[in-house]
């Protein structure tokens, strides 16, 4: 049986290169879960959060974000713009319990 979500919240963490992305966590906290998605912007990193927290198969109900997410792209900072091998992306928490 599914866990019923009594709280969450979605931490918009920002744009960072992948190796210096510091992470998030539940240690210390009231947060029982979290989920951290990764996209070229904010609303693609949420929606990849709720999509990872989905799959985990713990919870009942994943709740869409009611925020208004920074729409900038993360691949806008790179040198070149076309570049594939750019690894600035934006980051996006969904905490839970």
């Amino acid at each position: 049986m599914n866990k019923q979500i009594t709280e969450y919240e979605y931490e918009d963490m920002g744009i960072h290169h992948s190796q210096y992305f510091p992470g998030a966590g539940v240690s210390f906290t009231k947060w029982e879960r979290v989920y951290v998605g990764v996209g070229d912007t904010a609303e693609d990193a949420m929606n990849d959060a709720a999509e990872m927290a989905a799959q985990s198969c713990e919870w009942a109900d994943i709740p869409s974000a009611q925020e208004d997410f920074n729409t900038e792209s993360a691949h806008e900072d790179c040198d070149d713009h076309k570049d594939e091998d750019c690894e600035l992306h934006h980051y996006v928490a969904l905490f839970i319990r």
